[in-house]
């Protein structure tokens, strides 16, 4: 139990600001959104899958435009807001791959005012601006935030939640409090129905809870901010799932059920995560800022780092739980390492030069490191155009060219289709490994599909490998279709029905 003695030693801050302080902190973070903003715009509509399961995603998009229902007629591996939240910025960006990736890039700029919001509670204006400095400028986060994944639209939230939280654990005005607490909620609720990684958020909003609760003191204020926020959250869950009532069963088939059986089904490798993980925060600014805060936090005993500690933590355990593992997961660890820098603004300034100069030496130091990266990022995205736009245009005029477009494909190269504004069967956008290899879908369901009087073709991807690999169904195809055109080099493999 923490008295009020320990809560004064505890609730301590930097020295007052100057009064041109906010003012020009302002303007500082102004800055920094505009510049995260121009870079997750930077590009966006490159006609490039980014990620495997862009085309998937793309296609989930076209067929909700087209009426299609998910989990009755498409299958969704998510929770439901993921598309249903992408959807709104697809429909009105005019259903393009940009106005999708646009509704990501949005997402994510949440996470920005959560840092913003997190940093400012934790560490007052330099905080914020270190905290927005590094979610703005981590080029992992960045990667996510051009992506049609939903790995930005749910950190962006959980980051937006435990931001509010906080904001609503240390703010003393009391109109401020209720909207923290249902910010907290909603964005909560939704960060979770976009992806089951929004879980891990969860923990530190229980954390700082349960402390707060600790504290004699504080019970009176806080009791009452948590039934808000608690009520906001049940109210979002329901609100969102009411469109989906007649399709729960199916809803916790796709988005759980699935899940599990695929990780029955696929090795674990904890080796590989964990390296994946350790060669993550060797290269990244961001755990270096992280690890500098957490020192900060402990020379000054802050009790405000546990529930960050935990966030940390139940994401390595779910990390290390993820069964099969892919390099875009890493992302997840993004927001608990912002909110641990942000204490780094606490740091006292050396002896040698003033706190600010002790600042911008720190923020120049990881601009330097994330810039690099940045550079990188850059760099291979310039070398996946060089290599595959040309290729991947000429797949999608021949399939523009030679299927109807009333007539649906079967392709485990979603994107290209899209490209070509052709749709596979609303129940086959997802032909992913993770989906045939559990069952989900057999090579008997693809041969019955096949088989449906408005498919016409059929491509395989060879370097996926995903439909060539069902023996089977490839077998089927070349006695049941004819192939009309191997692309070089080798790549692509087009068969027309008859």
């Amino acid at each position: 139990m923490l008295d009020e003695k320990k809560l004064r030693r505890y609730a301590k801050r930097l020295p007052p600001p100057a009064p041109w302080l906010p003012l020009a902190g302002g303007l500082v973070l102004a800055a920094l959104f505009v510049l995260a903003l121009v870079l997750r715009l930077h590009h966006l509509g490159d006609a490039l899958p980014r990620d495997g399961d862009e085309g998937v995603y793309w296609q989930t998009l076209r067929a909700m435009s087209r009426g299609d229902a998910l989990y009755r007629d498409v299958f969704l591996s998510q929770p439901p807001f993921f598309m249903t939240g992408l959807h709104f910025f697809y429909a009105l960006g005019g259903e393009t791959l940009w106005a999708a990736r646009l509704g990501v890039a949005i997402f994510s700029l949440a996470g920005i005012i959560g840092a913003f919001l997190l940093g400012r509670s934790l560490a007052g204006w330099r905080g914020a601006t270190l905290a927005v400095a590094l979610a703005a400028l981590d080029p992992i986060y960045l990667a996510a935030s051009q992506s049609l994944q939903a790995e930005a639209p749910q950190l962006g939230l959980s980051l937006l939640a435990v931001g509010a939280a906080y904001g609503c654990a240390e703010t003393h005005n009391t109109a401020l409090r209720v909207a923290a607490a249902a910010l907290c909620g909603c964005a909560l609720a939704l960060s979770i129905l976009v992806k089951l990684f929004g879980l891990a958020a969860l923990v530190p909003v229980g954390l700082l809870l349960v402390m707060k609760l600790s504290i004699r003191a504080s019970r009176a204020d806080m009791v009452p901010r948590a039934i808000i926020g608690f009520a906001v959250f049940i109210a979002t869950m329901a609100a969102v799932l009411l469109p989906f009532r007649e399709s729960l069963s199916a809803m916790w088939q796709d988005a759980i059920t699935f899940h599990l059986i695929a990780a029955s089904v696929f090795a674990p490798q904890p080796d590989m995560t964990l390296m994946a993980v350790a060669r993550f925060l060797v290269y990244s600014g961001t755990a270096y800022v992280a690890a500098l805060g957490l020192a900060v936090a402990v020379s000054r005993w802050d009790w405000r780092a546990v529930p960050l500690i935990g966030w940390l933590l139940a994401t390595l355990f779910l990390l290390w739980r993820q069964t099969p593992f892919f390099p875009h997961h890493l992302a997840a660890l993004i927001p608990p390492l912002l909110g641990l820098g942000a204490f780094a603004a606490m740091m006292r300034r050396p002896v040698w030069c003033g706190r600010g100069a002790a600042a911008a030496l720190g923020l120049l130091g990881v601009a330097a490191l994330d810039f690099v990266q940045l550079h990188a990022y850059e760099a291979e995205q310039a070398a996946l155009d060089a290599t595959e736009s040309a290729a991947i245009a000429s797949v999608a005029a021949e399939i523009r060219g030679t299927i109807k477009s009333d007539r649906r494909l079967i392709t485990d190269a979603p994107f290209i289709a899209a490209l070509a504004n052709r749709d596979p069967l609303p129940a086959m956008v997802d032909l992913s490994q993770v989906r045939l290899r559990s069952h989900s879908l057999t090579s008997s369901d693809l041969i019955h599909a096949a088989q449906e009087p408005n498919v016409q073709a059929v491509l395989f991807d060879s370097e996926a490998n995903i439909l060539a690999a069902q023996a089977d169904f490839y077998a089927w195809v070349s006695q049941h279709y004819r192939l009309v055109r191997r692309f070089a080099p080798g790549r692509h493999e087009l068969w027309l029905k008859g």
